[in-house]
């Protein structure tokens, strides 16, 4: 394996490059740190890392910022949007159209400008849901490149509706806490989450 140790003149090239897009003052005993710290790293992998920084990154990466996106890469955002689905459609597993469900805000909006809601999402075949996949992989690549806001939004189900238009709106359930979830799964780069059968069969092309 190729390390950052036999390429130190050209890691300091884009180190300092580097420095100067982010504007950080980077003295030669703080670029000697950053070489002693990762000289036994693959070149290939740290060098790509670099590169992308300017395109990835808000300001100039520390040692361990740059040593956690070697061990764990970053997901495309179309890869990421292939996760979100899973655990879309697990919740619809789960869950169904009865209970309402608290989404990120983004993904709330585009449940219901592509399908009409959480419901109408939910009452979905398995081969609707193909199809389903792949515009809502194309809206979360659109709408999500600068990520979540951090706001949420309820999409009502069956109970809160029926309760609603019966004047019992302080019987209405909480709602299932998807955001929360969502969260934790994309904080794990390398979790892997069972597929129960129809997440399966929604996720074949």
């Amino acid at each position: 394996m190729t390390t950052v140790r036999s390429h130190r003149k050209e890691f300091m090239r884009l180190l300092a490059g580097l420095a100067e897009y982010f504007g950080f003052e980077l003295s030669e005993h703080v670029a000697e740190l950053y070489f002693g710290h990762l000289a036994d790293e693959p070149w290939p992998a740290l060098k790509r890392i670099l590169e992308d920084a300017p395109r990835s990154a808000n300001r100039f990466p520390t040692v361990k910022e740059i040593i956690d996106r070697l061990r764990h890469p970053s997901r495309t955002l179309e890869q990421e949007a292939e996760v979100v689905w899973g655990e879309l459609v697990r919740c619809l597993e789960l869950h169904g159209y009865y209970d309402s469900v608290e989404f990120p805000a983004e993904i709330a909006e585009i449940i219901e400008t592509l399908f009409g809601g959480w419901i109408r999402l939910s009452e979905m075949t398995w081969d609707e849901l193909k199809w389903a996949r792949k515009d809502f992989v194309n809206a979360y690549t659109a709408r999500l490149k600068s990520g979540f806001s951090g706001r949420t939004k309820v999409l009502p189900g069956l109970f809160e509706i029926d309760n609603s238009c019966k004047g019992l709106g302080e019987h209405v359930p909480e709602p299932i806490p998807f955001a929360k979830r969502l969260k934790s799964v994309l904080e794990v780069q390398d979790g892997h989450t069972e597929k129960p059968r129809r997440l399966q069969a929604s996720a074949e092309v």
